[in-house]
């Protein structure tokens, strides 16, 4: 799916299951991996700015949700 998206430059990647993920990305395609929602809030942190647009998907049980809370 990643490939069908040109304009996603950095994928911020929550969990122990998502190494697959991170192999599969595109060239040009920055992946950090995070452990819980906790770190990947810090590395979000870092790279947000007026023009960043913020997709989060995953389920409850990753508690992806508080990262969201964090930054609204």
């Amino acid at each position: 799916y990643l490939r069908k998206l040109p304009t996603i430059k950095r994928l911020i990647l929550v969990g122990s299951h998502v190494e697959w993920t991170r192999k599969s990305c595109p060239p040009g395609v920055v992946a950090e991996l995070a452990s819980d929602w906790q770190e990947a809030a810090k590395l979000l942190e870092k790279h947000l700015d007026d023009e960043t647009c913020v997709l989060v998907k995953g389920s409850f049980g990753m508690g992806l949700q508080n990262l969201v809370n964090s930054f609204t």
